[in-house]
């Protein structure tokens, strides 16, 4: 969807390497970072202003990978970490630990932060602008092609499935009992046959309009268009936000002992004078 936004206006390049360095930021943060995590979300959701796609476009797609993440983490909360963990509560007399919890939470963070950010990436560039980035980028092209083929095979492999299940059901099959999978077998080998073929006939068809990975090579050098001052700014000041978020308690460590330093002068002034003023007295 390209709505004209500012983010929808940048080069593919500079989103792909900016949202990589954001993800790369989540997994490295440590665990209780929560201001950290406040403050990539907060960037996030700028990102999302700026990109004008609707907040409900992402929070339909966020339940699944928060699902998911509860499916693959659901089970750390009932599993003692080290002996220093302790039991905060229990459900169906299964015991609950802290340190379980805190993981699952950091699970969910940065599974949400993470897929949050390839979400506006998908929304502003779309697949096929982030394939041709990566292989600007350095991707193989033979890589790139394949990933491109089978993001766009899905889709005729989606109706392929329909027309399968319309027939199906149009001689009477319901699937209620269990030896109607046979039916399913022998429609899923179908299913790869109608796929197999068409492949051959796209890859004949290619090949007929004189299709060869060299020239697409040299068709790609052609379309690089140049990168706008825009397109250097946008990934600097993430990077610059990105290294202030990930530091941000090694600098609030040094500006207490910063401000530690100014007491203990302010005090040692303090005491001279006063030693001074009491032996002139």
């Amino acid at each position: 969807m390209n709505l004209g936004s500012f983010l929808h206006s940048l080069d593919a390049r500079s989103k792909l390497l900016t949202f990589l360095l954001f993800i790369i930021t989540v997994i490295s943060i440590q665990s209780y970072g929560i201001l950290q995590f406040a403050g990539l979300l907060l960037y996030l959701l700028l990102s999302i202003i700026l990109s004008r796609i609707p907040l409900s476009f992402f929070l339909k797609r966020l339940g699944f990978i928060l699902v998911l993440a509860l499916i693959m983490g659901g089970f750390l909360p009932f599993f003692k970490h080290g002996n220093s963990d302790y039991q905060v509560s229990s459900v169906l007399s299964m015991k609950i630990y802290q340190k379980g919890l805190i993981l699952l939470g950091n699970l969910l963070i940065r599974s949400s932060l993470s897929f949050l950010a390839a979400l506006i990436l998908a929304g502003t560039t779309g697949f096929t602008g982030i394939l041709s980035s990566m292989e600007r980028m350095g991707l193989p092209s033979s890589l790139s092609l394949s990933l491109g083929l089978a993001y766009r095979y899905l889709f005729v492999l989606g109706e392929e499935v329909v027309t399968l299940r319309r027939a199906a059901l149009s001689r009477g099959y319901r699937g209620k009992w269990i030896w109607h999978t046979s039916i399913i077998g022998k429609l899923i080998g179908n299913l790869f046959l109608r796929s197999y073929e068409r492949s051959e006939r796209v890859y004949h068809a290619m090949l007929s309009r004189g299709f060869s990975i060299k020239n697409r090579r040299e068709r790609l050098r052609g379309k690089v268009e140049k990168m706008r001052r825009a397109d250097y700014l946008f990934p600097l000041a993430s990077i610059l936000f990105f290294l202030l978020v990930r530091f941000l308690p090694s600098i609030m460590v040094l500006l207490e002992l910063h401000d530690f330093q100014l007491d203990y002068q302010s005090l040692s002034v303090v005491h001279v004078s006063t030693i001074g003023s009491l032996r002139g007295f």
